[in-house]
């Protein structure tokens, strides 16, 4: 059985996970780099502070030797639905899971930065932070993932086109739909969470996504960005391509609607 790790007891000492509500302008560490280097590896020497335990509960245990271990930080609203998109991810070689509670905001009440994706964007921000502080890349996922990947390693994908390669990484996406960069699987290094927080401080207007802005950048030529596509595997009837898609047929959505408007609690009080 599973134990679950909400993002509170990894991340105790943060007010972002206690607070998501309440934070507009973060703190941020000293200033990046502009030419971070590949090697921001996803593992951290022993007796660094925050590092994650070799062994965290919910470990892959089919995975046996794998070129990097991963860490997947799973965005869900429920225990229910972490353990589901668990399941698929641990399907791959990567090696552990990890609960970050979704958040969800009244789309009116904009005192505290709520409507739009704000909420998701509040979510990403405690994944994001996590990643940051404890300078370990890690792999973020939302909660109707499904393993497209056919048995190909994610460890070796991850460190073939972004670790050890020569070109600069920033994020390597392991799904996407149709070379648009979603957010529902993406590798993240720590230098590249700090941008993003640093990018994602204030609040988004009403029907802005946070994947509009990061496919934006991912683009943009004057970047100074490199975003990885994922290989081109599918599942016939989900959304998007990689070694993660969308299982949007079978998993109803609970970050965002299909629209890829936030779901607000008033909406969700409405459906039950």
């Amino acid at each position: 059985m599973e134990r679950r790790i909400p993002c509170a007891t990894i991340m105790a000492s943060s007010l972002l996970c206690l607070l998501p509500c309440l934070v507009v302008n973060d703190p941020l560490v000293p200033a990046v780099s502009s030419k971070p280097s590949n090697r921001d590896l996803p593992w951290a020497p022993a007796g660094i502070p925050g590092r994650l335990d070799d062994n965290l509960h919910g470990m892959n245990t089919h995975v046996r030797v794998a070129r990097v271990n991963i860490t997947a930080l799973v965005l869900a609203p429920s225990v229910q639905r972490f353990e589901r998109a668990a399941s698929e991810i641990r399907k791959s070689d990567i090696r552990s899971t990890v609960w970050i509670p979704a958040v969800f905001l009244n789309e009116t009440n904009y005192t505290l930065c709520g409507g739009g994706a704000n909420g998701l964007r509040h979510a990403m921000r405690n994944a994001w932070t996590l990643i940051a502080s404890t300078g370990v890349a890690m792999a973020i996922f939302e909660d109707d993932v499904a393993y497209a990947g056919g048995g190909h390693s994610v460890a070796n994908f991850v460190v073939t086109s972004c670790l050890q390669s020569k070109r600069r990484c920033d994020l390597a996406y392991l799904g996407e739909w149709h070379n648009f960069y979603t957010t529902h699987a993406i590798f993240v290094l720590p230098h590249t969470a700090l941008w993003l927080l640093d990018q994602t401080k204030n609040c988004y207007p009403f029907g802005t996504g946070i994947d509009q802005a990061m496919h934006q950048r991912c683009m943009d030529r004057r970047s100074s960005w490199n975003c990885i596509h994922p290989p081109p595997f599918t599942i016939p009837g989900t959304f998007g391509q990689g070694f993660f898609v969308q299982d949007r047929l079978n998993v109803s959505s609970s970050l965002h609607d299909l629209d890829n408007n936030a779901i607000a609690r008033r909406a969700r009080a409405r459906s039950r």
